[in-house]
């Protein structure tokens, strides 16, 4: 799942339509579970409460993280972005707080200890992604580089061709990667990927292509527990790479939803972490 956005009870319709079996299953989350949404922290503890979950960093947490820490100013976007709500959640406060205020609360109040410790339980097992023989799950996208041109028009994205082998800073970059010039300009990696960050109506909307291929019953094919809020864009050389984008704007309420996404392998993954 991806991009909850402190959204608890559409992330439990996902998993409980998907069958989620906690005791046998394992979940991973492809970042942003925080800000927007009103219930963070009864996300957070049932994440943190699981016997089996991997993690991914989002744009969202890692923030998170870093205001938390105090390496950045909040600024104008982290209000816009929702930042308050989940301070007013994890506080257990009436309304939202300034960030400033909130993060202070947070931090030095009793009654804050339980959730402040299981979030930064749950930023300690953050990872950048994780792969299997034939996926790759990420948030945003692998690490990149720029050539920049003249104007930013003529700029050019690539993928890094050692990006398993890149440093924090490339990846900590690549939580905020701008999806569609990544896809505009063909920075796929060698097997399939699937992401959150941006939403998926959003992606096919920019690209005009058709939503994910559905069944009779409208079920998506061969993978029935993704909501057709979600996106698969095909590109590359035979055979093409699909990614596969699994926002499905959650804190959207005409029809904003978390997607679950089946995958089944016996490999055991690697792990890409900080």
């Amino acid at each position: 799942i991806s991009d909850v956005h402190g959204q608890f009870d559409k992330m439990m319709i996902a998993l409980n339509k998907a069958n989620f079996n906690p005791k046998t299953d394992t979940l991973v989350t492809l970042g942003d579970l925080f800000d927007r949404g009103d219930n963070s922290k009864e996300v957070l503890e049932y994440v943190m409460s699981l016997p089996n979950y991997i993690p991914i960093w989002g744009n969202h947490d890692y923030r998170l993280r870093q205001l938390i820490l105090g390496l950045d100013y909040a600024k104008p976007y982290d209000e816009s972005n929702g930042v308050p709500h989940t301070l007013k959640s994890f506080c257990n406060m009436n309304k939202s707080p300034s960030i400033y205020w909130g993060m202070q609360i947070l931090k030095s109040d009793n009654a804050c200890r339980d959730t402040y410790n299981k979030l930064w339980g749950y930023f300690d097992r953050c990872n950048w992604a994780i792969e299997f023989p034939n996926l790759i799950g990420v948030h945003a996208w692998l690490p990149f580089h720029i050539t920049h041109g003249a104007t930013p028009s003529d700029d050019r994205y690539y993928l890094n061709k050692e990006w398993r082998t890149d440093k924090n800073n490339d990846w900590g970059e690549a939580v905020w990667a701008n999806t569609q010039n990544m896809l505009m300009h063909g920075c796929y990696p060698d097997k399939d990927m699937i992401v959150g960050h941006w939403s998926a109506w959003r992606i096919a909307y920019v690209f005009g292509n058709p939503v994910v291929e559905t069944d009779e019953s409208g079920a998506i094919v061969n993978n029935p527990i993704i909501d057709c809020n979600s996106y698969i864009h095909s590109f590359g050389n035979n055979p093409p790479v699909n990614i596969i984008f699994i926002d499905g704007y959650s804190n959207y309420e005409k029809g904003g939803c978390v997607n679950a996404f089946v995958y089944e392998s016996d490999a055991e993954p690697i792990i890409y972490s900080r």
